[in-house]
C-alpha cells in the first residue's frame, strides 16, 4: 500500500515512479488520485477477506475518471496475497503491460 500512496498521493518527485503493479492493495480514498497519474495494473482476488475487491474497482473507476491508464484483473475464487498464482499465471500480463508502456514512452 505504501507505493500506492507514494505514487498517487504524496506528490513526491524524487523517485520517478513510471507505473504501478498493484497486487491487491487498497487505499482509503482513491478519489484523492489526481491527473496526471502513472498507469496502474491491478490484480485482486474476488474472495480477498483482508482488502476487499471493492478497492480494486474503486481504483479502476477513479483512474478512468481522470483519464489515466488502468488495467484490472480480478482473479476469480482467489483470496489475499496470491503471489504464487500471479507469478505462475499472470507474468505475461505484467510483461505485456510494462512493454506497452515502455514502447509509448520512447
Amino acid at each position: 500500500m505504501a507505493v500506492l500512496y507514494l505514487a498517487y498521493i504524496s506528490g513526491q518527485k524524487v523517485l520517478p515512479i513510471r507505473a504501478v503493479v498493484d497486487l491487491w492493495g487498497g487505499m482509503e480514498n482513491p478519489a484523492r488520485i489526481e491527473a496526471p497519474a502513472v498507469p496502474m495494473l491491478i490484480f485482486h482476488g474476488d474472495k480477498d477477506d483482508v482488502i476487499n475487491v471493492a478497492y480494486a474497482y474503486a481504483f479502476q473507476k477513479r483512474m478512468n475518471e481522470i483519464g489515466a491508464l488502468v488495467e484490472l484483473h480480478v482473479m476469480e475464487g482467489k483470496g489475499h496475497a496470491q503471489y504464487d498464482y500471479v507469478a505462475k499465471h499472470h507474468m505475461d500480463d505484467v510483461d505485456t503491460f510494462l512493454t506497452k508502456l515502455r514502447a509509448t514512452n520512447r
